[in-house]
């Protein structure tokens, strides 16, 4: 549907506990609609587990409001530099992104985690934002299993929590966890990424694959490669097709 351009859902003035639209709705693909720019609201109502959309949504944020979803696969975003939370998708248990042409860092509003403009980082909650009282544990993409990055050709960075943003967290008294179930991460045609994120050495991951990532590929080489660090301890590493050792030594695969 090369022309559709509009998925109207309900208005305000029409909104009802009493109106359901597609409630038994679990899966959902919208493929090689390059106009459409949203979502209808109704969705969020729906028990949509599976979503896969090929379109140009320029509001990112109605994904994190689909709490059901297990499944999620977005091709050709149009979301700015920036990649916009969606770490609050508690149920979520596969993540693949693709083809985001513009966005160029991938950092903690991903994650779920608002930054202020003041520099000054706010930690979210399920409900808002964690008080300096606050001592639960804040844990992100609590289920995501699988993670995919495919063709982000201006992706550069990839940031965690660190710095101000872990120094604030500790006076709140807050615990932070990121992806607790992270098996399978894949980095595919990213060729400007140059680093990985600080929390990869606490999650546990089994298999690591980067393919066509030059930068990223010599950032991860053993000994001299200053992202070896993060990736040591994963028991499946490929890069570029190649099997590398627990030693760091590669092994044609």
């Amino acid at each position: 549907m090369l022309e559709w351009e509009e998925w109207d859902g309900m208005r305000e003035s029409c909104v009802s506990e009493l109106v359901l639209i597609m409630p038994r709705l679990q899966v959902l693909t919208i493929d090689v609609c390059p106009k459409l720019k949203s979502l209808p609201n109704f969705l969020e109502k729906t028990s949509l587990e599976e979503l896969t959309i090929d379109c140009r949504i320029s509001n990112c944020m109605t994904l994190a409001t689909l709490p059901g979803l297990k499944s999620l696969s977005c091709v050709n975003l149009n979301n700015g530099e920036h990649f916009s939370t969606l770490g609050k998708l508690l149920l979520l248990e596969s993540l693949w992104i693709s083809n985001t042409e513009r966005v160029k860092k991938v950092s903690v509003e991903f994650l779920g985690i608002e930054e202020e403009s003041n520099n000054n980082n706010k930690i979210d909650d399920e409900k808002g934002s964690a008080s300096s009282s606050s001592s639960s544990p804040l844990v992100l993409f609590p289920n995501l299993k699988s993670l995919k990055f495919w063709d982000m050709e201006e992706w550069e960075e990839w940031d965690g929590i660190g710095g101000t943003m872990r120094e604030e967290a500790q006076k709140s008294g807050v615990t932070i966890t990121i992806m607790p179930r992270l098996q399978y991460l894949n980095i595919w045609e990213c060729p400007k990424l140059k680093s990985l994120p600080d929390f990869l050495p606490t999650t546990p991951l089994k298999t690591l694959r980067i393919n066509a990532s030059p930068i990223l590929r010599e950032c991860c080489k053993t000994v001299i490669g200053d992202q070896w660090p993060k990736i040591s301890h994963i028991p499946n590493i490929f890069i570029d097709f190649t099997y590398v050792r627990r030693d760091g030594r590669p092994t044609q695969y």
